[in-house]
């Protein structure tokens, strides 16, 4: 029977192998078609709902990206979101232009991928269609986002509108994406409330309100941060659901810093890595540089005492793995 057996599972084998071969074969040759077709051959791919257009990352012309807004009519929507995600990959007024109809599309999932992609695809020429669909739109994804490009977008001629959906607005991303927005664009009123948000004592509140820096990008916050590298209390799980690993408010600092002042420290920084007592002294040099460059304005200085538990040491320790 063993020699019986040990032929069938070569021929079971030989099948598989030559199974992948064929849908890799026809992969490539799918591939290599998407790669030499015609760009005036995207609408077509485009409306058979082929995903090679997007996965090749097709690159058009300005005239064939204006033929790719009117699939924006399309009855179906999985045409439009397709229609979308190739422009994704081809910036321009066109693509702003599906950006801007696809925010009030009937489907829930083209008007999500408008919204992401609108971080990306925003020009100031957009701000009064912008500050009028924030009040406007019924989604409150769409709205988040809304708000989001209007603080990129940095005019702050916005801060009016923003400050009006912000006052009615019920869902709490949307009202927070509204506040970073507002602090981003430098409103006084928002700026302390950011101020106040980095001196709270609750540390997993706290690391939220770091990580809202790599958003808001306004060196004036700085040396709000520089006391917060002494503080060692875990604040942020980075771990599994099954097995979570937090990492300390000093961390979220080093990590967030990282990001928004792109990579200004000599070492390598990770997501869950816990930093050693010179990395964070190197951070704390770093951030003390970046601080003497600030001009500050005395109007948004928060006078009210700090409210943060002051730190057990004032170098990091080694935090091991919690349990749930």
């Amino acid at each position: 029977m063993i020699f019986l057996f040990v032929p069938l599972l070569l021929a079971v084998g030989s099948r598989k192998v030559a199974s992948h071969e064929q849908n890799n074969t026809h992969t490539k040759n799918n591939n290599q078609e998407a790669e030499k077709m015609p760009t005036e051959k995207t609408i077509e791919l485009i409306k058979q709902k082929n995903k090679t257009v997007v996965s090749q990352k097709v690159k058009v012309s300005p005239e064939v990206a204006q033929s790719i807004v009117q699939l924006m009519q399309h009855e179906d929507y999985k045409v439009r979101r397709i229609a979308l995600q190739v422009l994704n990959n081809n910036p321009g007024e066109a693509t702003r232009v599906a950006v801007i109809q696809g925010l009030r599309d009937e489907n829930i999932n083209v008007r999500s991928l408008a919204g992401r992609m609108l971080l990306t695809h925003y020009n100031k020429q957009e701000l009064p269609v912008l500050t009028k669909e924030l009040s406007a739109n019924n989604d409150e994804f769409v709205r988040e986002h809304i708000a989001l490009a209007l603080g990129k977008i940095e005019d702050q001629s916005a801060i009016n509108a923003l400050k009006i959906q912000n006052a009615k607005e019920t869902n709490p991303e949307a009202k927070h994406a509204m506040h970073l927005a507002l602090t981003r664009l430098k409103d006084p009123e928002s700026q302390k409330h950011y101020i106040q948000r980095l001196q709270q004592a609750d540390p997993k509140e706290l690391a939220i309100a770091i990580q809202d820096f790599d958003y808001i990008r306004d060196p004036v916050f700085l040396k709000e941060m520089l006391p917060l590298l002494d503080d060692t209390r875990a604040a942020l799980d980075v771990g599994w659901s099954d097995f979570p690993k937090y990492i300390r408010v000093c961390d979220v600092v080093i990590n967030t810093m990282d990001a928004a002042l792109e990579h200004p420290f000599t070492f390598e920084a990770l997501e869950s890595k816990e930093y050693s007592p010179d990395e964070i002294n190197q951070a704390k040099d770093t951030l003390r540089r970046k601080i003497g460059n600030v001009s500050y304005d005395s109007g948004i200085q928060v006078k009210a005492p700090v409210t943060r538990r002051p730190p057990h040491i004032t170098v990091c320790e080694v935090f091991l793995t919690l349990s749930p």
